[in-house]
């Protein structure tokens, strides 16, 4: 994320966006809707939850990349990939690693189709797919790549309730070609 205007702003890996000018985020598919909102150079209140409490910053918004996939690869120190079935991932921080106690696994930065309509969740961290072990964000890209119409994958997550981390599937379905 560094040389990037989110990093400007004061925003860090681990941060999840709660608001945005005001309005509550609620839910990783509603923030787009109001940054594609505010003009490129406009400072902007943002809020985040930031290890365990709000943190109120200022960000200006800056241009998107022509590829922003690709920028988000080189940029944040760790790997994101958008995979078929409707995720963004990135892989674990060191932070998250330690806190959870786990060395595998990729974070959920985003969601929308399929992944959204079976529960996914932003934050979630998906530890295995298809029965196999997600060593990073890039396995998980891989093992998603195979998925094909009408699969039922079942996902092995990593969810915090409260101070705690429960595990627990979730069954992805992959829509039948039309």
């Amino acid at each position: 994320m560094e040389n990037r205007p989110a990093a400007a702003g004061g925003i860090e890996d681990d941060d999840i966006i709660i608001r945005f000018k005001g309005e509550e985020i609620s839910r990783a598919g509603e923030l787009p809707h109001w940054v594609g909102r505010t003009p490129v150079g406009e400072a902007s209140r943002v809020v985040v939850w930031r290890n365990g409490k709000e943190v109120t910053l200022t960000v200006v918004l800056g241009e998107l990349p022509e590829n922003p996939l690709s920028a988000a690869r080189g940029g944040s120190g760790g790997s994101s990939a958008e995979t078929v079935l409707g995720m963004t991932v990135r892989d674990l921080s060191s932070n998250q690693q330690a806190e959870m106690g786990m060395d595998a696994g990729a974070a959920v930065v985003a969601v929308s189709g399929i992944a959204e309509a079976a529960g996914l969740r932003v934050g979630d961290v998906i530890l295995r797919m298809k029965s196999r072990v997600v060593p990073d964000a890039d396995g998980l890209r891989e093992i998603a790549a195979a998925a094909q119409p009408g699969d039922v994958i079942p996902v092995l997550v990593m969810r915090q309730q409260g101070r705690d981390f429960r595990r627990s599937y979730i069954t992805l379905r992959v829509p039948d070609e039309e």
